[in-house]
């Protein structure tokens, strides 16, 4: 038999991450949103760097990679600007759910603890299939833009332009799969524990009773 102390501290442990994951997810979620609506007003801006642009020296070469793979990363948020929209207006509302519900779970008193675990389990395991299509769109996104920074590396006859490429290419394919798998298994994790047996029949209870 579990220890219950151990087993109290992991429901809470997990509980606060599915509150700062939520709201994570959410923000981010929504504010990508946010762009992607407006992707066809913004142009082709040295977003890439942002206000670390005039900070960091570069060469002519890579500036003019940089502006292809901007140019690049426009282009593929435009191309899937309504599916990508619908699918992180819909994880942001979703993560946002579990946000809230883990609060609820914590410190409301308004609806049966059993419940309200199982509830944020569904939605943890809703919102790492969301987070999962999300990741497909970055990736592709990502994808196009190594390769626009790429060939604008080799056509401006930069040494090892070749390589440079492919490596960029496989680095930021890796950090992109890694990370959706990343987030995406922490929500699986949540969703399964919370509508375990467990959880329902014993320390959800005990939590809404302190």
């Amino acid at each position: 038999m579990a220890n219950p102390t151990r087993s109290t501290a992991l429901f809470r442990l997990l509980l606060l991450v599915a509150v700062g994951l939520g709201v994570m997810v959410s923000i981010s979620s929504a504010q990508e949103a946010a762009m992607v609506m407006s992707v066809e007003s913004i142009g082709p801006h040295d977003f890439s760097l942002g206000p670390l642009k005039g900070l960091i020296p570069l060469s002519k070469e890579q500036e003019s990679a940089l502006k292809a793979q901007e140019r690049a990363t426009l282009s593929a948020m435009e191309a899937m600007a309504t599916p990508r929209a619908m699918v992180l207006g819909l994880l942001a509302a979703s993560s946002m759910i579990v946000f809230l519900t883990s609060l609820q779970i914590r410190w409301s008193s308004e609806a049966p603890p059993a419940a309200l675990a199982r509830r944020l389990g569904v939605l943890a395991l809703a919102t790492a299939v969301l987070r999962t299509l999300d990741g497909a769109q970055q990736l592709v996104i990502v994808r196009r833009a190594a390769e626009a920074n790429g060939r604008a590396l080799i056509a401006s006859g930069v040494a090892d332009a070749e390589t440079v490429a492919a490596m960029t290419h496989a680095l930021v394919s890796v950090v992109s799969v890694g990370w959706t798998a990343l987030v995406v298994g922490v929500f699986v994790v949540l969703g399964t524990y919370f509508r375990s047996p467990k959880v329902l029949a014993v320390f959800v209870e005990r939590t809404h009773d302190e």
